[in-house]
């Protein structure tokens, strides 16, 4: 099917290759008209394996529905000597730590982030050991029995685990409207091992975008020892 066709069914088409995704920096869509409750947009983005901000067509105009991501600025830890960077400084070849059930690194083998900024719905967090994050709401962290939760379904006083393992406490909780440039990354892209997706942003244990993807997917909350990443399936054409 190609673009035009697409289009009228409700969805715009992107390109995907193996080095990046760039999004389209279209108007953010209206909560609600996203993959996870418009049944025809979330078949394509299944049949495609899109899982993170897409364009689509609402009431006659596109807009862009929201990553699984986290804001530019945020840390991304880099290797075992706890350096970090930027994401937005990162790039398709570079090393991140990965930091599951075993710590090491992985080169980033997809990245994505919007053109522009684009006013996403966020939820910002902090944590009694002073760790502060603004992500998506559907951004996965690593709760202490190694279950992935989603940022919107945590709760103040809720646990998360840090990057060496260690339980922290949510402290402070907001969601609200944020004007961004969102970003996300690839890594250990042929392992469907949960553990080893698990990546540093700002301190804090959070899923890659395979892990985010599948988590979008299955609807459920995934065990990071026992789970199953689903592949990239991309459609190119």
């Amino acid at each position: 099917m190609n673009v035009f066709n697409k289009l009228k069914m409700g969805v715009a088409a992107i390109a995907l290759s193996s080095a990046s995704l760039s999004f389209a920096g279209n108007p953010a869509c209206p909560e609600g008209h996203c993959s996870h409750v418009n049944a025809t947009i979330k078949k394509f983005c299944d049949d495609n394996g899109l899982k993170g901000q897409f364009p689509v067509i609402k009431d006659g105009t596109i807009c862009d529905c929201p990553c699984s991501c986290v804001i530019g600025d945020t840390q991304i830890l880099l290797n075992t000597k706890f350096e970090s960077t930027p994401i937005k400084n990162l790039q398709v070849g570079d090393n991140v730590a990965v930091v599951g059930e075993r710590m090491g690194t992985s080169k980033v083998t997809r990245f994505m982030g919007d053109i522009s900024p684009v006013t996403h719905k966020v939820v910002r967090l902090q944590t009694d050991s002073k760790h502060e994050l603004a992500v998506s709401n559907n951004h996965t962290f690593v709760k202490p029995s190694k279950v992935l939760v989603q940022a919107e379904q945590l709760s103040v006083g809720d646990e998360i685990l840090d990057v060496n393992g260690k339980p922290v406490k949510v402290i402070n909780l907001t969601s609200n409207d944020m004007t961004a440039q969102l970003f996300n990354l690839v890594v250990n892209e042929g392992s469907d091992n949960p553990s080893d997706h698990i990546i540093g942003t700002q301190g804090l244990m959070s899923g890659d975008y395979m892990l985010q993807a599948t988590q979008d997917s299955l609807q459920s909350a995934i065990n990071v020892r026992t789970g199953k990443v689903q592949p990239l399936s991309i459609n190119n054409k």
